[in-house]
């Protein structure tokens, strides 16, 4: 279960943090994230991993060599859902699709 709320956080979370730096440049970009963190210190926080390398290497290992800036480029336009539904399937770590609601 920790693992669909990883992913289901995180990209909830990237989305929420593209959305935010989107008019900034890129100074103010990098002052806001220290300020905040990226979003794989928000999700390590929220799982309350010592150190972010947990967060990345287990519990959301698949989208570690992931461009998620790629991946929400192409999601614009078509529903998020289905990407996240189709790219995510058949990885033995996601029990079920984050987005759809369904019960872990």
């Amino acid at each position: 279960m920790r693992h669909s709320l990883a992913l289901r956080r995180y990209s909830v979370g990237r989305l929420l943090y593209e959305r935010q730096v989107a008019r900034l440049n890129a100074e103010e970009v990098g002052d806001f994230r220290a300020q905040s963190g990226d979003t794989w210190y928000r999700v390590k926080t929220l799982l309350r991993h010592a150190d972010v390398t947990t967060t990345m290497d287990t519990y959301l290992e698949l989208l570690r060599d992931l461009d998620v800036a790629l991946l929400i480029e192409h999601a614009r336009g078509f529903a998020l859902s289905t990407l996240m539904a189709s790219t995510f399937a058949t990885h033995p770590q996601v029990l079920s699709d984050p987005l759809a609601g369904e019960p872990s």
